[in-house]
This record gives structure tokens, sequence and C-alpha cells, in this order.
């Protein structure tokens, strides 16, 4: 991944997934930022970046690898971005 493509996802990121607003979270606790990951991924360039940036990760990862993502939803996008 290139440094023009990492500046271009941060800039879909704050575009797309990243609001300055209060929300109060499932603890019950308030936060002054909403962050919603999926507008990202979920998005054509964006999830390309996504895929990318991952698997640039996963290439200099030293131990093996079972898995890319976490939760289902969230991460559909982001193992499908990454195969």
């Amino acid at each position: 991944m290139t440094q023009d493509e990492r500046n271009e996802l941060l800039e879909i990121i704050r575009e797309l997934s990243y609001e300055e607003r209060e929300v109060t979270l499932a603890s019950g606790r308030k936060s002054n930022f909403y962050f919603d990951g999926k507008q990202t991924t979920l998005h054509a360039r964006g999830g390309l970046l996504v895929g990318k940036a991952f698997y640039q990760e996963v290439k200099e990862f030293a131990g093996s690898i079972d898995g890319v993502g976490g939760l289902t939803l969230g991460a559909d996008p982001i193992a499908t971005a990454n195969s």
C-alpha cells in the first residue's frame, strides 16, 4: 500500500465512518465520537484500500494466521477484501 493510498483511506474513513457527536455506549458510558467502520469497508474504494492495508500487515506477520477480521457482519467485508 502506497502512502497516497493510505492517505486516501484515511480521508474515506474521516468522511464516511467518523462522526463527532455524543453517543451512549453499550456500557452506558458517554463518548464524544462515533465510529462505524462498516461505512468504509462496504464502500467500493474503501473496501479495496482496507484489503490492501490488511494484506500488507498479514504479509509481515511472523506467526501463523487462522483468520482475518473479528465478529461477523463487521468483519465480513474485511475478510472479503483480504480474499
